[in-house]
Formats: structure tokens, sequence, C-alpha cells
């Protein structure tokens, strides 16, 4: 409908972007008044996050609707995670290193009293506002739309990101090649938008021992991850509404 309007325009979209996170606002705020009025806020845990980002022409001026889900730069990424507490605990606390959606669900449980579950990934928060934890996690994060699949996985400043053919998710989720068509690497600290691929050209010996020691890191993660992926058909009804979501083409 945009395009048929001549309104598939970056300004648009970046408009539609910030409205629909002034909605979330709102309905967060409606929560909150709920449970509020219901007596039970003071003991309530409450976590806001995102299971993605959106670029709008970060990294490609034609990129700006529905893209997601086809690479691994920070504002894919880089989600927000915000904590309440039961009783306001630790309010205006900032957690600055690297944390994982996979450690929310621990979380809840350890906050809730509850004890862990065997075989999840994933740890308690707990540390990171405990003790100012600051040696930080190895993330993990992953997409596979558009043709190829690309695995991130970020260690203190550093992010290495590969793309592999897409031929070989064939072989599982959990498979990695020997070679990769494409490597990247970021120094996150210097390099927030991730601009200089510390790993084109001819790369400096010392990025070379970082990319070494992220892909060593990579392989061992997606090695020993739970579960399983297998190939299977879908209908064309959820062909179309994955299209719609810009999931697949």
């Amino acid at each position: 409908m945009l395009a048929r309007r001549g309104a598939l325009r970056l300004p648009v979209l970046d408009a539609l972007y910030a409205g629909g996170v002034h909605s979330m606002d709102q309905w967060v705020g409606r929560l909150v008044r709920f449970l509020r009025q219901e007596g039970v806020y003071e003991d309530s845990l409450i976590i806001v996050s995102s299971d993605h980002g959106e670029e709008l022409a970060d990294h490609d001026p034609a990129l700006f609707h529905n893209n997601h889900g086809h690479s691994q730069y920070q504002e894919l990424v880089h989600v927000p995670l915000v904590l309440r507490l039961p009783r306001g605990a630790r309010a205006g606390t900032r957690v600055a290193s690297v944390v994982r959606t996979i450690d929310v669900f621990p979380t809840v449980l350890d906050v809730a009293g509850l004890p862990p579950v065997g075989g999840i990934e994933g740890t308690s928060l707990r540390s990171t506002w405990e003790s100012s934890e600051t040696v930080g996690r190895v993330a993990l994060a992953e997409a596979a739309a558009f043709g190829s699949e690309k695995k991130a996985v970020r260690k203190g400043p550093f992010k290495y990101i590969v793309t592999i053919d897409a031929a070989t998710t064939a072989r599982g989720r959990n498979y990695l090649p020997p070679q990769y068509l494409s490597r990247e690497l970021y120094d996150l600290d210097r390099d927030p938008a991730e601009r200089r691929n510390l790993l084109a050209g001819a790369a400096h010996g010392s990025m070379e021992a970082v990319a070494g020691e992220l892909d060593r890191e990579l392989r061992e993660r997606v090695a020993r991850r739970l579960g399983r992926t297998d190939l299977a058909s879908i209908d064309d009804t959820t062909v179309e509404k994955l299209k719609a979501l810009g999931y697949v083409q």
C-alpha cells in the first residue's frame, strides 16, 4: 500500500517506526496502571525487551522497510532490556556489560525464588546488578533471511560476524562450514556504528588473533547448543503471513 501511494520512503518508515515505539510505550503504561490498581505493582517483576531491532538505512540506503533477519549489525541485535524488580530494588542501576535474551527466563526464576531449570541455556542476571558484573558474557546471534545465513558472536567490545551459504542449513543449524562466504570483525567501543571491518584488506595480526578466538567461541557454542532444527514444509497461507512480516521473500 505504501508503494502504491508513493510513500515507501525512509522518512515515512522512520515516522511509522517512531509511532510504533510510542504505541508500545502507551501499552506498557496501561499495564503499569493496571498493576497499581490491582495492588500488585510493588510485588511485580516487569521486564521489557524486544526480539530484534529494525534497519532504517543504517548500513544500506536501500534497506529501510521490513529489513530484519538479514544482518547482525547493532541496529538489529542490540535490543532494550529493562527490568523493574519487586519493590523497586536497585532502581536506576545501569549495566554496561553484555547480557543476552536467553538470560531472561533464568532471571525470572531466580527473582521469583524458584529453582533453576536444568537443560536450558542462559544464566540469571542477578550478578549484574548485585556485584556490578563487568566481565560480560559471550552472546550468540543468528539471522537466516534473504538467501544466506549469518551468525555473530559478541565478547567484550568485539563482535565477529560470519556469512554462510544458505545451502549449509540443510545440514542443521548446529553446522558451521570450514570456510565462510565472508567474515567481519568490529570493535564496538571505537566503532559503534560498525563502519570499519577490522578483517578487511590486509588485516593486522592481532585482529586475526581476536577473530580466531571468537571463531572458536562461535563454533563451541553452536556445537553444544541444545535442540535441533529439522526441515519441514509449510502451507501457502503461512508463507504469505511470513512474507507480510518480512521473514521470507
